[in-house]
């Protein structure tokens, strides 16, 4: 009887650990892909250093000019125009609105920068960046994914990234 039991145990402990991982714990920042999802299409132009970003899922559409700028080998994004947080707080309505719904973060960099984070690269600890700035205007952490993407070296200006994220909306 003794056997059953410890089996039951590993079993418990094995179901305890996948639960916290898929509902309640964090995950690392060194995991490239914080969650796998169905990913309709990409907002990125023709034009790698266009700026513009496009929030678009359904029905729901937002264009900016804007985008989250960053300077060279820094994850923290510059200051955000009013006009561009205006826009990123209809976002977060739409998401608290339809919460099915997910947001993938893509965060640019270049191999070259030096790196002082604990993430694999910079676009990582880019796209962290703006989902932190999602998380404190109200989104669910379970809504925001994360990954990272070469940036092409031409859309620097004077040491500014000006085109820091592209996004992609899916379930």
């Amino acid at each position: 009887m003794k056997p059953f039991y410890i089996i039951l145990l590993i079993l418990w402990f094995a179901l305890a650990y996948f639960l916290c991982l898929n509902n309640l714990c964090e995950q690392s920042p060194s995991v490239i892909e914080t969650e796998v999802a169905v990913i309709e299409s990409a907002s990125e132009t023709t034009d790698d250093c266009v700026a513009a970003l496009l929030f678009k899922d359904n029905d729901f559409k937002v264009v900016s000019k804007d985008n989250f700028k960053f300077n060279y080998s820094n994850f923290n994004h510059n200051l955000i125009s009013p006009e561009f947080e205006e826009l990123l707080i209809k976002v977060a309505q739409y998401l608290g609105n339809n919460p099915s719904r997910k947001m993938k973060i893509k965060g640019l960099f270049l191999k070259d920068e030096e790196n002082n984070t604990d993430y694999e690269n910079l676009g990582l600890a880019r796209a962290y960046a703006v989902k932190t700035y999602f998380l404190k205007q109200g989104v669910n952490t379970s809504q925001l994914l994360t990954s990272a993407k070469l940036a092409n070296p031409e859309c620097y200006n004077e040491g500014t990234l000006e085109k820091g994220i592209v996004v992609a909306f899916g379930q």
